[in-house]
Order: structure tokens, then sequence, then C-alpha cells
């Protein structure tokens, strides 16, 4: 609770469980917690099935004790420490380093959202609006050891977390923390549900969700991923180059959608990759005095999105 705020994180534990004895053949286990903290407590179920996708849905209600502003619902947590798009200063053999890569979000609306994780300078926050979200998770998108070169950690083994509500969890936002961090051993990134209005006291929330741990990828398989993201210093004058890369593509090149909220872009060239069979798209921001940008890209056919929507936090 409270992760990134001022007044101080709070952390809820879990301070009893009870475990059902299961019945010869079952495929599945049932846990029972109960939750406590200073702000609240909670009654947890927890019906937990293995397999290569291991799946726990979860049963639960919340009970405040007093008015919380922010909570963080089905909260996920990850390490960030480098990739191609985010290594200044890193001296290191590995050409990336983190157990996830980026944030997928699918929306009500449909709208599917793939966000790369960066290890900033500072704490950074943000927040992706939505009502009753279809899913979201850190995942780790890159799956070739070529792109870790780590036989120890095994970066590209790390299991990525989807979180799928099962009922409608009304308006709020997608709430990403990223930590500024200078080792891997720390978990410096964050991404959980904030339910607009938080809590109320006295007032229960009902919760119920699917959280899946494993190597597939969730979302809508409909749209085109962003599968690769780079980016450069070019020259003095303080530009960024971005180059997208995309997963396999077919078919005729479609329209790009690029937008900066500061800044001039530049450059902007979409070509197919011969070597993997996919789309590339590179530009150029020329930030000017900008501060800070929020950057979005998307592909589109007859002004449809055929790809799901890139978006990016530049700082200077």
């Amino acid at each position: 609770m409270r992760t990134a705020d001022a007044a101080g994180e709070e952390f809820p534990a879990f301070t009893a469980f009870w475990i059902e004895r299961p019945i010869p053949g079952a495929t599945s286990i049932r846990l029972h917690a109960l939750l406590e903290s200073e702000s609240m407590t909670g009654a947890y179920r927890f019906d937990i099935t293995p397999g290569e996708t291991t799946r726990m849905e979860v049963q639960a209600t919340l009970f405040p004790r007093r008015d919380t502003a922010r909570i963080g619902v089905a909260p996920a947590t990850s390490m960030f420490f480098f990739a191609p798009q985010d290594r200044d200063g890193v001296e290191d053999f590995r050409p990336a380093v983190h157990d996830s890569d980026g944030l997928l979000m699918l929306t009500g609306s449909g709208e599917q959202i793939w966000r790369p994780l960066a290890n900033p300078r500072k704490l950074e926050t943000s927040g992706f609006q939505d009502r009753a979200p279809r899913g979201f998770g850190l995942l780790q998108r890159e799956r070739n050891f070529v792109n870790y070169q780590d036989l120890e950690a095994a970066y590209h083994r790390r299991p990525s977390l989807w979180i799928e509500p099962m009922d409608g969890w009304g308006d709020g936002e997608v709430h990403l923390v990223e930590i500024p961090t200078r080792s891997e051993i720390h978990d410096n990134s964050v991404a959980a549900w904030s339910p607009r209005g938080g809590l109320r006291a006295g007032q229960p929330m009902p919760l119920r969700y699917r959280l899946h741990w494993g190597e597939r990828e969730h979302g809508d398989g409909r749209m085109l991923r962003f599968n690769g993201t780079r980016s450069a210093r070019q020259g003095e004058d303080g530009r960024r180059l971005f180059v997208l890369d995309t997963a396999a593509f077919g078919g005729a090149m479609p329209e790009v959608s690029l937008t900066a909220s500061a800044g001039q872009l530049r450059n902007i060239v979409l070509r197919s990759n011969p070597e993997t069979g996919g789309l590339r798209l590179t530009f150029e921001l020329e930030p000017g005095r900008a501060r800070l940008a929020e950057l979005q890209a998307r592909l589109l056919r007859g002004g449809m999105p055929i790809s799901e929507t890139w978006f990016w936090r530049w700082t200077a």
C-alpha cells in the first residue's frame, strides 16, 4: 500500500494460513489466509493449479479499518536493471539483466498497451487509467539466451505474471512504480491495480482474479507485438534514436501513428526486417528544452490498430 507515496509504504502481512487436504487425484490445492495491517484486514482463498503455466485463482474480501486513498490490488513486483533501451553508465558483459522487460495491459475497451520497463535516475510513477481492465502484468517477453548471456541467473527463463480480473473492477488505474537501482538484487518494478477513490472504512471490498505464472504470453494474440526496444544518443544536440522491432508480420506495410508530448519527432521510418520476418520502426526525438516526453506508437491499417500501443517515458 502507498508504494512511492511520501507518507510512506505500508506492508500488509499474511499472518495465518490453512491448507485443505486434497482429495486423491486432485490437480490443485486450496489455501486460506488471513491478511493484517494497520489500515485493513483481509480474508483470502487461493486455488493453486501447477503446470507449465501455474494458475492461482484468488477470492478475497478486504475490510478497511480506516479510509485509505490508495491501495495496490493484485500487486506484482519484479527486477529491471538494464537492457538495450536503458543501459547508460553500465559496464557489464551481459547485454541485458532483468526478470521482466515490460508491463502489458489489456484495457476494458480492448486496447493492448506495452510499456517497456526502465531503471530511472530517480523514482518514476505512471498511471494507466481504465475501467474494468481485462488483464495486466509484468512480462519477460525476451526469451533468447543470447540476449542475456547469463548461465547462472538464466534470465531468459524467468516467469511472467499475468493478472486476470474475474469481476468488473470499476474505475481506477494500473499503477506502475520504477525505482532506481544499482544492482540486480533489488526488486525495483511494481505494478498493481489502484481503484479510484481508494477504500472507505467499514466498507468491505470483494475481489476475484486469477494469477498466471509461466512463459506463455497473455493478452490479445491478434495484436502485433513490439518485442524489441532500443535507444541511443545521437550526436551532441540531445537527439535520441529509438529502434522498435515487432514480431513476425505478413501483408501490406501498415501506417505509423507516432506522438510525443514534447519535442519533435524526426526521420520516422518503417520497414521490413528480413532477419526476423517482422517490422522495424525507427525515429528520432529532438527534445529541445523539454526535460520529459511521453512517447506513443502503434501501427494502423485503414485507420484501425493492428498492433499494441507502445509507450515510453523519456527523461533528460
